[in-house]
């Protein structure tokens, strides 16, 4: 069988689907053994009140080193850091007040991740239809939710996450604004991509970014936007009668991202209206999204009557 054939890990996709399952099996067999019970999820995990792992340099190590037994002494070494990491600090690294504060910042992840947090206690917050955010300490090693404790000794929820955005909003993002090409009809793709974890959770600034990204006001059309992983965060803005093109091109780069690429968002492409934030479109092979109004091949469309008047007005 070619290697084409071979289904890629959904979010590793440098591994095939069958290497992701083992080395994910092997770092859960790897914390039993040293009494850990953690979940997993995609390339993330959790161990213990708090604490998140990302598997991302590990899977690169795995998938460069063929020999079976090399791996699973990677998969072991990568555990032992992990742990030891865990025994030496406690909660929030052993740091404390403004310390912690100055650490704090916003993830964004997919809804279903609420089976890792809410077993553990962790507080979030919904953001858009199907993601919720979650209040971290940003370690250079390693991600640590913010537990009940913790949140409690700092203020609550209003006060962290009140500091976290402001974090967040002086994070600088380094990777250029990419102009991924314009639709025949001449409605335009910009697009942010940065190795930061928190390229995505800058949509809770997404006005700030897009007038900063594009050199300009907005504009009384808003903008469409998609972060389809925690790497990326794109947009098109609603200026002209070329707006509607955008949505199918922008919805097949959302769902390719969320589909391939490490650490998955949502594939859907949201409207900011200047006000709210609506989910307007995505592409959905299986068509078993609920609610939806129209259906253009694998594209489906839910559009607001706002947004409807909106484009009616760029038509004009």
């Amino acid at each position: 069988m070619s290697t084409s054939s071979v289904p890629p890990d959904s979010h590793y996709p440098f591994l095939t689907a069958a290497d992701g399952d083992e080395l994910r099996r092997l770092v859960h067999r790897s914390f039993a053994a040293h009494g850990a019970d953690v979940l997993i999820h995609g390339g993330d995990v959790g161990a213990g009140e708090g604490w998140l792992f990302h598997l991302d340099n590990l899977a690169r190590s795995y998938a460069q080193e063929p020999d079976p037994r090399t791996r699973i002494r990677h998969v072991d070494a990568f555990v032992r850091s992990m742990l030891d990491s865990m025994a030496a600090t406690g909660p929030a690294g052993g740091l404390e007040g403004e310390e912690i504060m100055a650490r704090l910042l916003i993830r964004l992840l997919p809804e279903e991740n609420l089976a890792e947090t809410e077993p553990a206690g962790i507080e979030t917050r919904p953001f858009l239809e199907g993601v919720i955010q979650v209040l971290v300490v940003d370690h250079p090693d390693r991600v640590e939710f913010v537990g009940p404790e913790l949140l409690e000794r700092l203020g609550g929820w209003d006060t962290v996450h009140a500091r976290a955005l402001e974090n967040l909003r002086a994070l600088r993002l380094d990777g250029p604004v990419e102009r991924l090409g314009s639709t025949e009809s001449g409605a335009v793709l910009d697009t942010i991509v940065d190795d930061s974890f928190y390229t995505a959770s800058k949509a809770l600034l997404a006005p700030e970014i897009v007038e900063a990204a594009s050199g300009g006001p907005i504009g009384e059309g808003g903008f469409f936007f998609t972060i389809p992983d925690r790497h990326q965060f794109a947009y098109c803005l609603l200026q002209d009668s070329t707006a509607m093109t955008s949505l199918p091109p922008m919805a097949g780069f959302a769902y390719r991202g969320w589909a391939e690429n490490p650490g998955p968002v949502s594939p859907l492409i949201y409207w900011h209206d200047g006000q709210r934030i609506h989910d307007v479109a995505m592409v959905d092979p299986a068509k078993e999204r609920p609610g939806v109004i129209q259906q253009l091949g694998d594209l489906q469309l839910n559009l607001p009557e706002a947004l409807q008047e909106t484009l009616h007005r760029l038509r004009a």
